[in-house]
């Protein structure tokens, strides 16, 4: 039996791989092809948790006959090397002739791989090449099939930054990416969640996941893909334990406003989005408005700025207060028309104690009330 093997990060998978999926099945006389995303590669640090990485893979490559998507190195554990997958396949299967799939980069590389004379002796190799180049290396085999110049690197930058990269993937994966908010930050969702976990007071991060999954189910009900919602909500309060020396010391860098610089309780909002931007590495511009907003308002906000303004203020850890159920129904309703139940019920409670509404959030009540949206 001859089995292929081509492995690799997937982070994210793209029409580039499928493309290589389909020349390995029609170019290199195998049976079946064994498509391994890694588990902890040694020379990358992947972008997104291993079990994003094998769902893309499962959702682009799965349903293509004589192709099977494995989780074995995923699995194992520990720093993923090719040699010592080879060596578990070769045992259970001493029989089966297995052909490793690599790009050029990794062919150039090749020698420099752990225990690469082991690696050579347990299988043969096989190239692509991508648009306009030529590989070449004896005992290697060449694919002839031209792969698209498309790189997953390229595609993380893309989504990173705000740009629609959709063309350059599986449309199921595309909308994967999309819903789960993958590339947004720097950071996966599970290393997020821990750094804000560190970051947050036990409270407070509670309540950080009520409004990251409120906001989700909010933008899905309004036509909006989760993920920047939910990386939005996830962020929205990342400056919020900071000390007021820290606050006032970010507010600067963060472009804080007059009114923002005169209501120390509202300042994790500009600094929260400025250490989305410089410690998270979020780009897109329209997560970072939903942060800076999210407390209290401003007119012409965006649908993704309400759904975060509203998610802080009804998330399911809130206690009960007088108007607050009323606003989690309207919620549900129209989105900006309880933006501006919620501006109106924070001026009543700040009233009580002798404050005043915040005149951001009056204007976006006045904006909303006069048919903004």
């Amino acid at each position: 039996m001859r089995v292929g093997i081509l492995g690799g990060t997937f982070d994210p998978v793209h029409v580039g791989h499928v493309a290589l999926a389909r020349a390995a099945l029609t170019e290199l006389n195998i049976e079946k092809l064994l498509v391994l995303p890694n588990g902890a590669p040694q020379y990358k640090r992947p972008r997104t948790d291993p079990a994003d990485r094998l769902a893309m893979a499962c959702m682009a490559m799965g349903t293509i006959n004589r192709v099977e998507v494995s989780d074995m190195e995923i699995l194992r554990g520990g720093a993923t090397y090719a040699v010592d997958t080879l060596r578990i396949l070769k045992s259970a299967h001493p029989d089966t002739d297995y052909v490793y799939i690599i790009g050029l980069d990794s062919l150039k590389n090749l020698s420099h791989w752990k225990d690469a004379e082991t690696l050579k002796r347990l299988c043969t190799f096989a190239c692509a090449a991508r648009e306009g180049q030529v590989p070449h290396q004896p005992g290697v085999q060449i694919l002839r099939t031209s792969i698209p110049d498309i790189s997953s690197a390229r595609i993380r930058q893309m989504v990173q930054s705000g740009q629609n990269a959709d063309a350059f993937m599986p449309q199921n994966v595309a909308r994967y990416v999309a819903e789960r908010g993958l590339y947004l930050s720097d950071f996966s969702e599970s290393t997020l969640r821990k750094e804000l976990r560190q970051r947050l007071t036990p409270h407070r991060y509670a309540h950080t996941l009520g409004v990251a999954e409120t906001a989700a189910e909010l933008a899905r009900e309004n036509g909006l893909c989760a993920g920047k919602a939910l990386v939005a909500g996830l962020l929205h309060d990342c400056a919020k334990c900071l000390s007021p020396e820290e606050l006032l010391q970010y507010a600067g860098p963060a472009g804080a406003d007059a009114d923002e610089m005169r209501c120390l309780p509202v300042l994790h909002a500009p600094v929260g989005a400025y250490l989305a931007r410089e410690q998270y590495g979020v780009q897109d511009e329209e997560v970072l408005s939903a942060i800076r907003r999210h407390t209290v308002g401003e007119k012409k906000m965006s649908l993704l700025d309400a759904i975060v303004y509203v998610a802080d203020f009804i998330e399911p850890g809130r206690k009960p207060f007088p108007g607050l159920e009323d606003a989690r129904r309207t919620a549900h309703q129209d989105v900006f028309r309880a933006a501006a139940l919620c501006g109106r019920l924070t001026g009543s409670y700040a009233a009580q104690g002798g404050g005043r509404l915040h005149p951001a959030t009056a204007r976006m009540i006045q904006w909303i009330e006069n048919g903004g949206r």
